[in-house]
């Protein structure tokens, strides 16, 4: 008997940045002797990716059907895939986990930013397919409450409170049946700490994000980048933003892919990141870079405070009021000295597993 871990993307050797949230813990759940394989929803073949077994639907649903799984353990549950595979197959698992990390369980076009003039506006079918979406995860979740074999999982507080306001169930049943674990830093951060590389810096901030996404606030870099002429700005991403928009002079864009292994020697080469956001359920390359210590700057809102209120070389920026950000004193943020270790594994993974195994003991 073991566990199944359904997730809509994982990573392969011709995507290794597939939902990376979901190998990070497979890695650690591998290292700990859990035994389980993952349902990629996306794949069309099996695989192995570092020593761990990806299986496309057909194989998975063979081995579900022998009895191979007494739990199910489902990342960012959507109705199209998770949901209707949980149902399908219910009498052949004993028990799930359902991790909550965002848009999953929200209504987009009430939390989601205005998509950029160039991308189309899906708004009345994401409105409908929103209405849809949050009816049949209401009606799973509460019937799964009332069989008493689910547990769920935010990533944070306000995951939660968003998850209550949007699925519309009582908060008191959710707080009994739920846990609120960070994703966890990958340990390459955790274990190694900032040290600017002062004789091959390549410009003064570092964004990592897709350029495409409004969310994701290329705008706002764009604009900051404008108030300080002086300095060098790096983005590393893809998209068409600059295809509709003119690139200030001070930055430069890369679509190179980096592994998490490689990214401190990256950041090493800069003085600070830049990573505003427009919204978030945890932001977890936000969480990378302030746990390996390079001085970081984000945006006010709720969630970055709830994730980084602790760390001590964070700084924020209004995404509404631009003009405030120029009285930004960037000699002010400081690299971290001490090691924060909000996202280690101790206090993510490890949580995790007791509850899986806390779990697992109820079938034995």
């Amino acid at each position: 008997m073991s566990i199944l871990i359904l997730t809509q993307d994982y990573p392969s050797s011709e995507n290794k940045y597939a939902m990376p949230y979901v190998h990070s813990r497979s890695r650690v759940y591998s290292d700990k002797n859990i035994k389980f394989e993952v349902l990629n929803f996306s794949s069309k073949k099996s695989y192995v990716y570092e020593n761990i077994n990806i299986l496309n639907y057909k194989d998975a649903i063979n081995k579900i059907k022998k009895g191979d799984y007494n739990l199910i353990i489902s990342h960012a549950p959507n109705i199209k895939n998770h949901i209707k595979f949980l149902m399908k197959y219910r009498r052949y698992y004993k028990g799930m986990l359902m991790f909550f990390h965002g848009h999953e369980a929200l209504r987009v076009d009430k939390y989601y930013p205005m998509p950029y003039s160039y991308r189309k506006n899906r708004k009345m079918i994401q409105k409908l397919y929103d209405v849809f979406k949050l009816f049949f995860l209401h009606q799973f979740i509460k019937k799964s409450l009332k069989l008493k074999n689910i547990h769920l999982v935010f990533v944070s507080e306000w995951m939660k409170e968003h998850f209550i306001k949007n699925v519309n169930l009582n908060q008191d049943l959710i707080t009994h049946n739920s846990s609120i674990i960070n994703n966890n830093s990958n340990e390459i951060f955790n274990n190694n700490s900032y040290e600017l590389n002062t004789t091959n810096i390549l410009a003064d901030f570092i964004t990592i994000r897709p350029l495409d996404d409004s969310k994701y606030a290329i705008d706002i870099v764009v604009e900051f980048a404008k108030d300080y002429p002086k300095y060098k700005f790096h983005i590393y991403g893809k998209g068409r933003y600059f295809d509709y928009h003119d690139m200030p002079e001070n930055i430069e864009v890369f679509s190179e892919f980096f592994t998490q292994d490689e990214l401190p020697n990256l950041f090493d080469k800069y003085r600070f990141a830049l990573m505003p956001t427009r919204l978030d359920s945890q932001g977890v390359m936000m969480c990378e870079m302030a746990t390996y210590g390079i001085p970081l700057i984000t945006s006010d809102i709720p969630i970055c405070r709830e994730m980084l209120r602790d760390f001590n070389n964070v700084q924020y920026i209004s995404n509404e009021n631009l003009a405030e950000n120029i009285k930004l004193n960037l000699k002010g943020i400081e690299k971290s000295i001490v090691k924060n270790s909000k996202f280690n594994v101790s206090n993510t993974v490890k949580l995790e597993i007791d509850i899986i195994n806390n779990t697992l003991s109820k079938f034995v």
